[in-house]
């Protein structure tokens, strides 16, 4: 699993849960990338399994 964390278009974050070349999940919108990444984060420790690509 991996999550790309991803500018918006309107200048905000998200991130992209995928696995391989599907994508399983995508998050709402975070004014700060600090606050996508803390999020993906968090799914990551509660998991225990994935990355972060930026």
């Amino acid at each position: 699993m991996r999550f790309q964390i991803k500018p918006s278009a309107n200048g905000q974050w998200y991130f992209v849960i995928r696995s391989g070349v599907n994508i399983l999940a995508t998050s709402e919108t975070y004014t700060a990338k600090s606050s996508a990444r803390r999020t993906a984060q968090k799914i990551i420790d509660e998991a225990r399994w994935g990355s972060i690509d930026e």
